[in-house]
């Protein structure tokens, strides 16, 4: 959603060691989120080597990224590389003259200069959230934007009186002033992200409050009221706040406003606009000459069908799985697509959509991964209902199997979390994260002999922080040896601020146990990268970003991965020095290329390219040898410039 600073980070954990190869990847493409189907983000490297940047701070300044006005530029999803290239999504901004929009940046990871940066879609000052995939010299990208349903410059009857607010009291609160904006005006789907800017503008934030008012014309008495109001570069933007979903249909469209910023104010114009997403592919990415097609065109439906919609939003990392794509759209369409990539247009006969059952039940940041039963194959992901579904692929879009996890724990919240495929000791399981801060394992003979959906299957989950406000949205990385990273947040509610850190246990199958914490006094929403036993001391390395005004890449290590053992901060970089006015928040995490080359971008426009190499005369960063080991967090000299 546009208007929010809980964004995903997806942090990548890397993992370094010698380990057998047939058990760990060694440095490979990232050429998807968290690497591969499993959704597992360790490595390792091939042969007697270190794990990359685990001694001193890293000698990278970052690169300013093109955008164009403001707000909402910057990276909000994870690098994609392959080969020495890394490819960035990110929002450039408001589109003109071939600037801004929704980018793509191919970065040369030798040298850090820059490969090719092209609009990919001309999609105004949208962030962009999910994650894109390549397939060989393909880039695949789910782009979200904001279509305009309906336009007035000529309201009528739009005065609004100004109030004194000292006139308020619990007897005689200030009532709104309702201004009609449409008549009638249709709703092409059922909706949830609906804003109508307008041409009101106040001296302070909270000099003007108010909310949409939707009233069915068909059905009067059917009525929505959606609350609330924020500014975007100086106008009043009305959005749902609420998150309430509006079905499709005809409606008068009303605001109900109150001025108090001391003098009247005259609303004549209003813009409703609500989410659409669409496919793009862009072929020759290794090449200085890229070409971009538009697999979608915009909202419509293919053949009388329902098949594709193009209403919502695409925010979960995009995944391929066997020649198959797999999105899954939030708001507006709420369904699971799968694209048949071999067929080329996107249509009824190359797209299939999973809808649930479950009434308002859709996809933010559930990315799918891939299992096997029987010899066939399946893709399973999480829902924002709180359920896990496991489907065919060769049926996507048949009913498969659901699982509801509030069955298990009543306050599991919704699945934002990819499905995460154990390895090793874990072969045989999945895991995940709800937003009720819990970490999940579920054997996958579970789902399939019925026991799962029953509510009595070999599922168990972990509270990850003891707090009302907890929560979790980072996909774990679970090693091979059963060890365990994932990041998690809460709210500091007399302070008003939103804190967190990254949680560090162990998993045998579905018997999870906690061994540690790192408090990094800020949210940790990214999925982290961890580089795998190192046989030299016998640590993991592990790089996540955190959310915050104050955000930034970390390296810790954690040594010898044994109760006594506490982590210990190797290094950060690109913490903002002045969170006020030059806020760093850093949702999505670090991607990693086949020389161990890590990256990661933020909310400042800034790409952070850390080469395996680290600056021979800066000492690494002091820490705190505890479970509160990021408290401080200390700046490195290469963070504070």
């Amino acid at each position: 959603m546009k208007n929010q600073k809980i964004k995903k980070m997806v942090t990548v954990v890397m993992t370094a060691a010698l380990v057998c190869a047939s058990a760990l990847p060694v440095f490979a493409d990232w050429e998807t989120f968290q690497m591969g189907g499993s959704n597992n983000g360790f490595f390792g490297l091939a042969g007697n080597q270190a794990a990359p940047l685990a001694q001193g701070t890293p000698a990278a300044e970052p690169t300013q990224l093109e955008t164009l006005g403001s707000p909402f530029v910057g990276v909000d999803a994870e690098t994609v590389t392959a080969g020495d290239i890394a490819y960035t999504l990110y929002n450039g901004g408001t589109v003109g003259n071939e600037k801004g929009g929704a980018r793509m940046r191919a970065t040369n990871l030798n040298t850090g200069a820059k490969f090719w940066d092209v609009q990919i879609f001309p999609a105004d000052n949208v962030e962009q959230l999910a994650t894109p995939v390549i397939d060989g010299s393909t880039l695949y990208a789910a782009i979200n934007e904001d279509t305009s349903i309906f336009s007035s410059d000529s309201i009528t009857g739009g005065e609004i009186p100004s109030q004194e607010p000292e006139s308020e009291s619990e007897e005689n609160p200030l009532k709104p002033t309702t201004v009609v904006v449409a008549d009638k005006f249709d709703l092409p789907s059922d909706l949830s992200g609906i804003q109508v800017a307008t041409n009101l503008k106040g001296t302070t934030g909270g000099s003007i409050t108010g909310q949409i008012v939707l009233t069915s014309t068909e059905n009067p008495e059917d009525t929505y009221e959606l609350g609330s109001n924020s500014y975007y570069d100086g106008n009043m933007i009305f959005y749902n706040l609420s998150g309430d979903v509006v079905p499709e249909g005809t409606y008068k469209l009303e605001l109900q406003v109150i001025n108090t910023t001391g003098a009247a104010l005259n609303l004549t114009s209003a813009d409703v606009t609500v989410p659409t997403w669409d496919l793009v592919k862009v072929d020759g990415i290794n090449t200085t000459l890229p070409s971009v097609t538009y697999l979608t065109d915009g909202p419509q439906t293919y053949d009388n069908t329902d098949t594709y919609q193009g209403y919502g939003e695409p925010n979960s990392p995009l995944k391929i799985f066997d020649g198959k794509l797999y999105i899954g759209i939030s708001d507006g369409d709420r369904c699971y697509y799968q694209y048949d990539i071999t067929k080329g247009t996107f249509d009824s006969t190359s797209a299939v959509r999973f809808v649930p059952s479950e009434e308002d039940n859709d996809f933010y940041w559930a990315g799918a991964a891939q299992i096997e039963n029987g010899g066939q194959s399946y893709i399973v992901f999480g829902s924002n209902n709180r359920y896990l579904y496991v489907q065919s692929a060769d049926d996507f879009a048949k009913t498969g199997i659901s699982v509801n996890l509030t069955g298990y724990v009543t306050d599991a919240g919704s699945v934002r979390s990819s499905i995460v495929v154990g390895s090793g000791t874990n072969e045989g399981y999945i895991f995940f994260t709800s937003q009720g801060c819990y970490l999940w394992s579920a054997a996958i003979s579970s789902l399939f002999d019925g026991t799962a959906a029953a509510g009595s299957g070999n599922v168990k989950s972990i509270k990850l922080y003891q707090d009302d406000t907890a929560s979790s949205v980072s996909t774990p990385a679970v090693l091979p040896d059963g060890q365990i990273y994932v990041g998690y947040r809460y709210e500091d509610v007399e302070n008003y601020t939103t804190l967190g850190g990254l949680w560090i246990g162990k998993a045998e199958g579905t018997a999870l146990t906690n061994t540690t914490i790192i408090d990094m006094k800020a949210p940790v929403d990214s999925s982290p990268l961890v580089y795998y036993g190192d046989d030299i001391n016998g640590a993991d390395y592990v790089y996540f970003t955190t959310n915050s005004a104050t955000g930034g890449g970390y390296c810790y290590s954690y040594p010898g991965k044994e109760e006594e053992n506490k982590p210990d901060l190797i290094w950060n970089i690109g913490v903002s020095t002045d969170p006020e006015n030059n806020a760093s928040y850093t949702l999505q995490g670090m991607s990693v290329d086949a020389n161990g080359t890590l990256v990661f971008g933020n909310d400042l426009d800034q790409l952070f390219v850390i080469p395996n190499t680290p600056a021979a005369a800066a000492p690494p960063a002091e820490s705190e040898t505890s479970s509160e080991a990021g408290e401080e967090a200390p700046q490195t000299e290469a963070a504070a410039e």
